[in-house]
């Protein structure tokens, strides 16, 4: 898709964190759930200031592949966080 080359284009030049996380959400909306994954994992080793957006979006991402046990294990991690505390508490009594 064009978002996603055009992030592509741009991480060759800037490594930026947040264009980074904006990537791994086209990934999730094209339905490229692997490079999703990878990308929002990248996040996690090496943007600390991001581990919070990108633990959501990978437990979404791990959604979609099925995989409940790793999601509900990504969303009590930030269950108790300010950002996204109550969507992911609303999520996980959801999945219950």
């Amino acid at each position: 898709s064009e978002s996603e080359s055009l992030f592509q284009q741009a991480l060759k030049t800037d490594n930026n964190p947040i264009m980074k996380l904006c990537l791994g959400n086209v990934y999730l909306k094209l339905n490229k759930l692997d490079q999703a994954e990878e990308t929002y994992q990248h996040i996690l080793n090496d943007h600390a200031e991001l581990v919070t957006q990108a633990t959501w979006y990978l437990a979404l991402t791990h959604l979609q592949k099925g995989k409940l046990e790793k999601a509900k294990s990504n969303l009590w991690k930030i269950s108790k966080s300010s950002t996204y505390g109550e969507k992911a508490r609303k999520l996980l009594k959801d999945l219950d």
